[in-house]
Formats: structure tokens, C-alpha cells, sequence
């Protein structure tokens, strides 16, 4: 019982937990390219 529920949880996991945190890994290294970009369009949309 316990170790069926426990690979569900870990199939869950995995599906679920990989993308996120593929995604927050993207995610970081846009922003750490982008930040100027990002600031600059930011302050133009602002100021227009």
C-alpha cells in the first residue's frame, strides 16, 4: 500500500516537478541575460 502510494507520488513528481523546474532554470537565465532589456522596455512603457 504505502509503497504504491509512494511511486505515484514519485511519478508525480517527476512529471510535474522536471518542467517547473526546467522552467524556473529558463527562467533564470533570461533574466540574468535580459535584465537591461527588460528595465529599459519597463521604463519606456511607464514613461509613454
Amino acid at each position: 500500500m504505502f509503497s504504491s502510494c509512494q511511486l505515484r507520488i514519485n511519478t508525480l513528481v517527476r512529471t510535474l516537478g522536471f518542467p517547473i523546474l526546467l522552467v524556473r532554470y529558463l527562467q533564470e537565465i533570461a533574466n540574468a541575460t535580459n535584465v537591461d532589456e527588460d528595465d529599459a522596455k519597463k521604463r519606456s512603457s511607464v514613461d509613454a
